[in-house]
This record gives structure tokens, sequence and C-alpha cells, in this order.
């Protein structure tokens, strides 16, 4: 029988969440895109990212948050394995990165301080020395600009050897993102992830968009070489009209 990971690509754990609601709601969310398969056949995973260098994502720091369902098991420096009685979510963990230009990079590893300062290219070539996984996230008017043409000449530069991150922020009315066509000319693949808000609820849509993967087993963990050479299909839906404004008015005042 085919075996497949559901990977929310963009995950941040903000303060203002519930650690417990946010797995839960995970769960709900991928059992949701299982297609009627039993979970024997099916993986949940989170890539979920520090915002800050000082903080870093394992095992330890997902107990101090107080899960009172959910128990924690270290398998390497990036990779958790969250459980809950019948539930099992696996987490690959990381740290955004923002470029000195002000472009923000999504690094897994443990170690994020040789990143910290620099400009994007230098970011993105010593990730690629270290061989870890790099996504550029698109943003809400983050590309556009000086921006989007570093972009540009990234997506044009890597091509293959970077992924680009769509998430489910980004409104029905935004179809044309010009990076997005210009990563299909260059074969670099698009991660689409639900890159919740700091702001308490938004846990609920995390697991609710990303990509689906058909791998020959669960436990293989290299998701470099399954992101790209494995069959990946998107799933997921984008936000409305209303909600995206709602969100954003929401930011503004908190």
């Amino acid at each position: 029988m085919t075996k497949y990971l559901l990977i929310d690509t963009h995950v941040h754990m903000h303060q203002e969440y519930n650690l417990d609601n946010a797995l839960d709601s995970a769960w709900t969310n991928f059992s949701k895109q299982s297609r009627g398969s039993s979970f024997e056949n099916c993986l949940g995973v989170l890539f979920i990212y520090s915002l800050r260098a000082e903080e870093f994502i394992n095992s330890e720091y997902l107990e101090s948050r107080q899960s009172k369902a959910w128990v924690f098991k270290q398998i390497d420096k990036i990779t958790i394995e969250a459980r809950s009685l019948q539930k099992k979510i696996l987490i690959k963990t990381g740290y955004q990165v923002v470029s000195n230009e002000g472009i923000e990079v999504l690094i897994q590893t443990n170690n994020a301080d040789e990143f910290f300062g620099e400009d994007t290219e230098s970011i993105i070539e010593k990730a690629l020395d270290d061989k870890l996984l790099v996504i550029l996230p698109w943003g809400v008017g983050k590309w556009l600009g000086r921006r989007g043409k570093i972009i540009n000449r990234i997506i044009g530069k890597y091509g293959s050897r970077i992924f680009l991150g769509d998430n489910s922020a980004r409104p029905w009315f935004w179809r044309n993102v010009a990076q997005f066509k210009l990563a299909k000319k260059y074969k670099a693949r698009i991660l689409p992830g639900t890159d919740p808000l700091s702001i308490s609820g938004e846990e609920k849509i995390i697991g609710a968009c990303g990509v689906r993967c058909e791998v020959n087993k669960l436990n293989d963990y290299d998701i470099i070489e399954i992101l790209t050479s494995h069959q990946i299909t998107s799933y997921g839906q984008f936000e409305s009209a209303y909600r995206f404004f709602y969100n954003q008015f929401k930011l503004r005042i908190t």
C-alpha cells in the first residue's frame, strides 16, 4: 500500500499558542488530508522554525511549554517525535533567519549563529555547503521591489538547489507571484505551509496546508532527499479576503 508524508513546511510555535491545542489541531488537519488511509500508512510532519537565535526548539523546549497530553522524544539534532496516545507527529526544527537585506530564509539546523547578520546569498551558500534544507518563504509584500529583484537573482543562480515557500496566508485574489513562475523555469520546487501568525487561535490552522509526498517507508527522515526526488503534491486552500484583511488588522493592533 502507498505510504506518504503530509508536511506543513512552515510553522512557528508562537508564545501565544497553547501547545496541546496546536498539536491536536495539526493532527486533526493531517487526518482530514489522509484520504481515508490508516495512519499506519501516513505520517504528519511539521517544520517548526524558531524566530530567535537564542531559542532552539528541541524536546526540552517543547516540554517546557507544559504540554499535558503530548510527550517528546529527540531522534537527532533537528528531529523530534511527538506522541499522544495513538497520535504521532514528526517535527523537524530550525531557524527563520532574516538577512541584512530583509529577506527571510528558513534553514533546518540546530545552530544558526553563523547565518545571522549575513546577506541572503552568503546565508544560502553556507547552508548549502552544510547540506541543509533551505526555503525562501513568500510573505505579504516581502518579495516586491528591491527584495523581489534579489529573490529573482537567487532563483536564477541556485535553481533546484533551493526551495520557495508559499503559505495559506496568501489570499485567493493574490494569484500571481512572479517568483513562483520563475521557479518553474529554473526547477526550484515550491513548498506550501501554513506560516501561522502570532495571534491566539492561529494554531488551529497548523497542518491544514502543505505537501503530500509518496514514500517507501515512514521512518526515512532524509527530508531533503524526499522533497527533491519524490513525487509531491500540494494540499490546502488560500485565505478568504475577509480572513486576510481581518488578520492583518489584528496584527497591527496587538
